[in-house]
């Protein structure tokens, strides 16, 4: 388990966003663009982020909102497969089901198949291209997703300091628009919400 910092974060599901795109290349200035083959266990009974990136099981806890809808995430466990008893309890536990599986540790095939047999998961296939910025040392990403084949974009800003992350909305043309995380867009992608 790594300790991070939590984090407040907005983010913005959109299919054009071309003035506020503009405007963070032109304060961000170069970006650090990563990529990524993701694959996103989705529960109808839980809102935590849920999420398998470069082999590694990546839960985030979504911890509070703020007045303003801004909302702060910390990671919960990260851990490598096979996935050891501790962790797939824990796992379980988050989901609220019991996945017909062995105790002993669970390789990624086996827990996407056993989500796949259940109702209440669903994983979601995400490709992504993610180009990462610096604004006024505020944490800014605009990414191009491909959401089971459908393609879609998200901007995300976060930071430590919800007000940093207000006033940087603010600046960018973007206090006005709905935070959406990940959970929620792909819960609405799913109809489940």
């Amino acid at each position: 388990m790594e300790a991070i910092a939590a984090r407040w974060e907005w983010r913005h599901f959109y299919e054009a966003l071309e003035p506020a795109e503009a405007l963070i290349r032109e304060l961000g200035g170069e970006a650090r663009l990563r990529e990524s083959e993701e694959i996103y266990i989705v529960s109808r009974a839980s809102g935590d982020n849920i999420k398998v990136r470069h082999g590694r099981l990546d839960i985030k806890e979504r911890i509070r909102v703020d007045a303003r809808g801004l909302e702060q995430w910390r990671p919960r466990l990260k851990s490598g497969f096979p996935l050891p008893p501790d962790v797939l309890g824990a796992l379980q536990e988050i989901w609220g089901v019991s996945l017909d599986l062995d105790a002993g540790p669970v390789d990624l095939e086996s827990l996407v198949q056993a989500a796949g047999r259940r109702g209440e998961l669903v994983a979601v296939e995400v490709a992504k291209q993610r180009y990462g910025y610096s604004i006024e040392g505020t944490a800014v990403e605009i990414a191009a997703l491909s959401v089971d084949g459908r393609p879609i974009r998200t901007i995300c800003v976060e930071h430590a300091d919800p007000d940093r992350v207000h006033r940087l909305l603010a600046r960018l043309g973007l206090a006005d628009l709905e935070n959406t995380s990940y959970v929620l867009a792909l819960k609405r992608l799913l109809g489940w919400a």
